[in-house]
């Protein structure tokens, strides 16, 4: 591999991280109004799922800045982003005012798992 292209997974990699680590913060910030969706969508033990969300996004997001357990992080990630995505990105459940816009958030968050499942294969 080139110089050009490790430089590259490696921006993207820490992109990636850091997109991620400051979405927990929003999460923190947004507390209530994911309370709110999450007893729209029957989420049982809402607090727990919170809490260990916060934990495994902030957790991934870290290890993928410092280049920790690189595969390990970046497969962890993408297996939450794919659980969290068909609770609160189903868009076959959605009604028809809302359908395109749950598909639109469902693919690009798909399109992101995707791409931590390729850096998952790179330095695996």
């Amino acid at each position: 591999m080139t110089l050009w292209q490790t430089l590259l997974i490696d921006i993207g990699r820490i992109g990636v991280g850091v997109i991620f680590l400051l979405s927990t913060l929003v999460d923190l910030r947004a507390r209530s109004l994911l309370f709110q969706l999450m007893k729209q969508k029957n989420v049982p033990l809402p607090w727990l799922f919170y809490m260990g969300a916060l934990a495994w996004k902030a957790v991934t997001s870290i290890l993928l800045i410092l280049n920790l357990f690189t595969s390990l992080a970046a497969f962890a990630l993408a297996a939450y982003i794919m659980l969290a995505n068909i609770v609160f990105n189903n868009f076959w459940a959605a009604d028809k005012q809302h359908r395109d816009f749950s598909l639109y958030l469902f693919l690009v968050y798909s399109a992101v798992c995707c791409g931590l499942l390729v850096i998952t294969g790179l330095r695996g």
